[in-house]
């Protein structure tokens, strides 16, 4: 393995591990893995270093961008031009997103409940992604990111529901996210996530 390759695998696995410890290490590795991030993960897993712990944090990376994304395609006006740019952007983020996050499974330090419940929000299949999430809170009170998820699963099934015309539907599920944000901001009140959610425009 070259030095460049040893580098990039320290960083990888300090972050996909979150061996820092703090809240923010985490967040890094959801969150803050831009395109620079996350071209870095995919040299590594070009040079060869393709365990479960790249495969994860791509995963994560892809998923995140694939979030915000299709938070932004969702406000296209023209139905045409919004379910075109929503099937580029599955297309681009979430099928690889789901791909890497099956084998980075097998990573240590992963919860296998809350890789489910990512799988199944991306998937869109809402109530199974509940119910992952809230598994990995029940069995792993202190992984606040569970509780992040969940209110994340409720935004994106209002977003959902609020595109089909169901307005009132909508609002009450911005409204039971709303918990799980203030919940996370209690836990870990260094990682913006929350804080994000609530001030999103959507949240009541």
């Amino acid at each position: 393995m070259t030095f460049e390759a040893a580098r990039i695998r320290n960083v990888i696995l300090r972050e996909a591990t979150g061996a820092n410890g703090g809240p923010m290490s985490r967040y890094r590795t959801a969150v803050a893995l831009s395109a620079g991030g996350t071209a870095e993960i995919y040299k590594a897993w070009e040079l060869g270093y393709r365990t479960p712990e790249v495969a994860y944090a791509l995963g994560l990376a892809l998923g995140r961008l694939y979030q915000d994304q299709l938070k932004r395609a969702r406000n296209i006006r023209l139905s045409s031009l919004r379910e075109a740019s929503i099937r580029s952007i599955e297309a681009s983020y979430r099928e690889p997103a789901v791909s890497y996050l099956r084998v980075g499974r097998a990573a240590q330090a992963v919860a296998v409940e809350y890789v489910a419940a990512l799988i199944a929000l991306y998937e869109e299949r809402f109530d199974d992604a509940l119910a992952e999430a809230r598994a990995a809170r029940e069995r792993l009170p202190w992984l606040y990111e569970s509780q992040i998820l969940e209110a994340d699963i409720l935004t994106q099934r209002g977003d959902e529901e609020r595109l089909a015309g169901d307005a009132e539907t909508a609002r009450a599920s911005y409204r039971q996210a709303e918990p799980g944000y203030r919940q996370a901001i209690a836990s870990a009140g260094s990682d913006p996530r929350g804080y994000i959610g609530l001030c999103d425009p959507r949240s009541p």
